[in-house]
């Protein structure tokens, strides 16, 4: 998930409302367990999809799908955070429904596989549950997240706990580890570092791209315009932006690729998908 929660229309209070939960955020790093972090309420509101009627019309899906064996074997939960359970599987929770859910509706649109990338750049990780579900699923290359740092520290402490490959800085040299990277600089000298035979490369941004300022839309375009695949998530406004209007013209502006833009089809409403390929 990015940001902020996709299951929103947007508005002009988002920014304030995200600044508030950073500082929740940041003072619950600093002075609370780490160990139930996925019931701490800045996490219910911004990045733990729980109970709720998307979640349900999101397990259906799965269920119902062609390759539901693939889907539903990814589900198994963890017990590192101390996530609310599925109210109808108990042994999965409602976000790491969405997250495969994500995955899957990119797979069906473009058919192709997340486990055939080789590098993932990752926009706005939330706690790292995207990046365990693309493993889940057979990923095994270079997985980069860029985050704010309160995140960063997050995923750092979650990854790390279930067993995934944590870079210890941005100079690590193994292809296959994750990477956490907080600004512009250090992406940019991470994607440097990475081999340019790491191909197929996958870009993610989950409600995270749609959420900040277009200024720092445009500093991420150069850096994503040569990769293979993508896979958007965003809803109708943000604030005064309108998305639809702004990923409009990225389809508009790069004919080269294969886009699919569509609406939701769990929300429904003010959210949509963008998915490309080349």
């Amino acid at each position: 998930m990015g940001l902020l929660s996709q299951e929103s229309e947007g508005g002009g209070q988002r920014e304030e409302f995200w600044n508030s939960s950073l500082r929740e955020l940041r003072d619950l790093i600093q002075h609370d367990d780490p160990s139930r972090f996925l019931r701490w309420p800045v996490i219910a509101k911004t990045m733990f999809v729980n109970n709720s009627l998307t979640s349900l019309r999101q397990w259906r899906w799965l269920k119902r799908s062609a390759q539901r064996a693939r889907w539903l074997g990814a589900l198994e939960e963890n017990s590192i955070g101390d996530p609310k359970p599925f109210l109808l599987n108990t042994r999965t929770s409602g976000n790491q429904i969405n997250h495969t859910y994500h995955l899957a509706q990119f797979e069906d649109k473009t058919h192709r596989s997340v486990s055939e990338a080789r590098l993932i750049l990752e926009f706005g990780g939330g706690y790292g549950s995207m990046c365990r579900q693309a493993h889940k699923l057979g990923f095994r290359g270079r997985y980069i997240i860029f985050d704010l740092p309160e995140f960063s520290c997050l995923q750092r402490f979650y990854l790390k706990a279930i067993g995934l490959p944590v870079a210890a800085g941005i100079s690590d040299a193994g292809q296959n580890a994750i990477a956490l990277v907080s600004n512009l600089a250090d992406l940019r000298q991470t994607l440097n570092l990475v081999s340019a035979e790491l191909s197929p490369r996958m870009f993610i941004a989950t409600w995270s791209l749609s959420e900040v300022p277009v200024e720092l839309r445009r500093e991420i375009w150069p850096l994503i315009e040569r990769f293979d695949s993508y896979l958007v998530g965003y809803q109708t406004a943000f604030g005064s932006t309108s998305n639809t209007e702004y990923f409009g013209q990225w389809v508009r502006d790069n004919p080269t690729v294969k886009w699919n833009n569509y609406l939701v089809p769990a929300i429904r409403r003010f959210n949509w998908y963008l998915m490309g390929t080349r």
